[in-house]
Order: structure tokens, then C-alpha cells, then sequence
């Protein structure tokens, strides 16, 4: 009854660091009974003790968790039940052997024919008289032993308190002396239970990416130099005078680095690319979601897809480089690539300059000849007959050329490289090949 019931205390675990809890509603069937900052406790007292209890609790960034709920109940108990005789004395003993494990023990003077192990009112394996078991619950953990002696089964508990359970979160960024490095950014979210935030310690190891171990402590550290591509171990410890120490390690890989291999199409002859002619940039494993940019001639353009073109139009030799900035900040850039610029430039005409007028059945053949107007210079080393802006299908690669049709013709000149001078567009020879009419 209420007037017999002896005071019971609840008591909360509570998160700290990046995570930490600072507001505690204790609750009494959907009303507040207590609240406060800090209060992970509270005891259920008076003459009305009967209901359902849980708590809120709101951390440091506005963030609320509900616990589990606790009924108080009224329960004489009845004078039945199974009776053991001789009694068994049965009794059950649990301690916390390390971070994680429970080591408990089941003793008797006569040995039930099962035993069942629970814990946290779950069955773990293991039927005999000793048993080990894992818990990650920062708080009171209940372990039950159900001993079966004929159709009776008595039932023993005992409570470990597990003080606390590390936690942790990371980010991942990039900064510091190497921007083609990592960092990473461990933070506390650690749960405690019946000890003082102050009270603990909390350690930080990152381990492994073929780098010494880097070390840390407080409620964050910062671990910087990180390879892309590379498998961490990062762990963090929990200790406090008189209590076990407790770790977590979780492994991490730094996001893989960019292909900085780009290259170059057409593929410049003998680390040659042409002025005025437009080249692409083949970036392999090109991902939208970084930024690419591609330096070159002094100036630069950002990439839109894995094959960007762009025009030089300087004629000096030009340094490419390949710059990735990825959503984390991290810049990687290629080594540069110094690549010559060669121009086409020719001096010349085109004969006869004033064109053909020609009747189709005339023996007089309208021919096109190139000349190269500066002696010793080398000649174009290959021709492509225009018709306006199109090219004359079939015909040939030399500096002279027979249209068969009307028309306004003049060469594009390409020199050993294939770049292109393209300035005989200026000097176009026009040509007319008069028909015979029927009569």
C-alpha cells in the first residue's frame, strides 16, 4: 500500500560532449513531478506512489529523447506458488568482468534440471552455471537466472551498474598545412551513469593509414595529415578513478582521391597542341560533384563534363594543370604540363586570282593552285579543299585542285602537326561552270 511503500530512486543516463543532456522532466502520468537542469534523478515518495513514470530529456541542442517507462503497481503478492524441498539456496552473483561484459554466477545446494539466463529481461545463451555476457546499456543492467526444479522454476536477479558507454562521432574536412590532406574531427557523445561528467576522462587514438599513431583528448580532437584512400582506426577511451576502462574503435577511410590524369585530344604530336584549334580535355572519373578546373595560357575554365573543350589562342607554350576541389573543400591539383603552341601561318595565293567562267564542254579545266609567297619557308604539308564553309568530298591533298562544279573554293592549310591556317578564307577563288542548255 502507499503507506508502506519505501522510497524508490529512478536514476537516468545521460549523454555528454557534442550530445551532452541538460534538462531533465521527470514524469508521473503525463504531468511534470520534477524537473531541472542536470537532475538524472528522482525518487518516487508519499502516500500515492501508484503509476507510470519516465523522463524527458532535452540536450544542448534543443534535441528531446523519452526514456523508457516505470509502472509502480499495487501487488500484495498471494500465498501460493511452488514450493522447492529442500530448498535449492539459490542465488546468483553478476559483475562487470570489462567494458562490455557481464560475468555472472549461479550457485545452489541442488542443481535444477535448466537454467535460463536473461538480461534486461532477454534471454542470452549459456545454460550452465556461469555465464558471460554483453551489454552496451550505460546504467543499471538486471540479470536473471529462471532455475527449473521439477514443474517449479525459481527465479534470481542481481543488478551491474555499467558506469558508462563510449560514443563518438566524426567529421571529415580537409585544411591545414596540406590541403590535398584530410582531417577528421572526433567528437564525444558518450552515456554516463551514477558518475560525474567531471569525473571522467575521455582519450582519443587514431591509428593506422601507415602514419605514427596521432593522439587526443577532451571533449573533441582534431587529427590532420590524412591520406585520401586510407583505412583509420580511430578509438576513443573512457576512464574515471576506481572504474574499468571502456574504449570503442571504429574504422574509417578517407574519401579516395580524384584521377588527376587528364589528357589531351587530339593527343598533342611531340607535346605540341595547335593555336586556335580546339583541344579537349579528357578528365577520367570526373564525378559533378566535385569542381574541375582547368588551367592554361595564364587564364582558366571550370569543366562541366569529363570532356571539355577549349581554344588557345596565344601562340606561346602553355602550362595545363588540373585543379579538383571536392563538396569536403579539399583541393587536389596535378603536376603541370608544359605543352608548346604552334601557330599555321602562311604567306601565299591562290591562282588564277580573278577565278574560271568556263562553258562545261570546254577543254579548259578551272584549276586551283596554291603558292607559297616566301622562299625557304616550308610548304603546308596537307590541304583540305573548302566549297564556302564546307569541305569538297574526294577532293585531293595536293596544292592544286580541279573543282567540277560552281562554286567559291580556296584550301585549308595544315603544316607536319596538323595544325590548321585557315587565312586563305580571305582569299577565295571564285568559280562558274556554265551549262549548255537544251534547245
Amino acid at each position: 500500500t502507499g503507506s508502506t511503500f519505501q522510497p524508490y530512486t529512478l536514476q537516468a543516463n545521460f549523454s555528454t560532449g557534442l550530445t551532452a543532456s541538460s534538462f531533465f522532466k521527470w514524469m508521473k502520468n503525463g504531468n511534470v513531478v520534477a524537473q531541472g537542469t542536470n537532475m538524472t534523478s528522482f525518487t518516487i515518495t508519499g502516500p500515492n506512489p501508484f503509476g507510470t513514470y519516465w523522463v524527458e530529456v532535452i540536450d544542448v541542442n534543443g534535441c528531446l529523447v523519452k526514456s523508457n517507462a516505470v509502472s509502480v503497481i499495487q501487488d500484495c503478492g498471494s500465498t501460493g506458488g511452488c514450493t522447492v524441498t529442500p530448498s535449492p539456496n539459490l542465488s546468483v552473483t553478476a559483475s562487470l568482468g570489462s567494458c562490455n561484459t557481464i560475468n555472472a554466477q549461479v550457485t545452489f545446494t541442488t542443481a535444477p534440471s535448466n537454467i535460463v539466463w536473461k538480461l534486461n529481461g532477454n534471454v542470452v545463451p549459456g545454460t550452465g552455471a556461469t555465464n558471460s555476457m554483453t551489454t552496451t546499456l550505460a546504467g543499471v543492467n538486471v540479470v536473471q537466472v529462471e532455475a527449473t526444479y521439477g514443474s517449479c522454476v525459481l527465479i534470481r536477479t542481481a543488478q551491474v551498474i555499467k558506469p558508462y558507454q563510449p560514443k563518438l562521432k566524426y567529421v571529415i574536412g580537409c585544411g591545414g598545412v596540406n590541403p590535398s590532406a584530410y582531417t577528421l574531427t572526433a567528437h564525444n557523445i558518450s552515456s554516463l551513469f551514477g558518475v560525474s561528467a567531471n569525473a571522467v576522462t575521455y582519450s582519443y587514438q587514431l591509428t593506422g593509414g601507415g602514419q605514427p599513431p596521432q593522439n587526443g583528448s577532451g571533449q573533441s580532437a582534431t587529427f590532420s595529415g590524412l591520406t585520401p584512400g586510407q583505412t583509420y582506426q580511430l578509438t576513443l577511451t573512457l576512464t574515471s578513478p576506481g572504474l574499468l576502462p571502456c574504449s570503442i574503435t571504429e574504422n574509417i577511410t578517407m574519401p579516395a582521391m580524384p584521377d588527376m590524369n587528364f589528357t589531351l585530344s587530339p593527343d598533342p604530336t611531340g607535346g605540341t597542341v595547335c593555336s586556335e584549334s580546339v583541344i579537349t580535355v579528357n578528365i577520367p572519373g570526373y564525378d559533378p560533384a566535385n569542381s574541375y578546373y582547368i588551367g592554361f595560357s595564364g587564364t582558366g575554365v571550370y569543366a562541366t563534363s569529363g570532356s571539355h573543350p577549349i581554344t588557345i589562342n596565344s601562340i606561346y607554350p602553355s602550362l595545363f594543370s588540373l585543379t579538383v576541389t571536392t563538396p569536403l573543400k579539399c583541393k587536389f591539383t596535378s603536376k603541370t604540363n608544359l605543352v608548346a603552341v604552334q601557330k599555321a601561318k602562311y604567306e601565299g595565293l591562290l591562282n588564277p586570282i580573278n577565278g574560271y567562267s568556263v562553258d562545261e564542254s570546254s577543254s579548259v579545266k578551272p584549276l586551283i593552285t596554291f603558292r607559297n609567297l616566301i622562299p625557304g619557308t616550308p610548304s603546308p604539308s596537307s590541304y583540305i579543299w573548302m566549297n564556302d564553309d564546307q569541305p569538297v568530298p574526294g577532293a585531293p591533298n595536293t596544292q592544286s585542285f580541279t573543282p567540277t562544279q560552281s562554286g567559291n573554293y580556296w584550301p585549308i592549310l595544315l603544316n607536319a602537326n596538323g595544325c590548321r591556317d585557315i587565312g586563305m578564307a580571305k582569299k577565295i577563288i571564285p568559280i562558274i561552270i556554265k551549262r549548255e542548255s537544251l534547245q
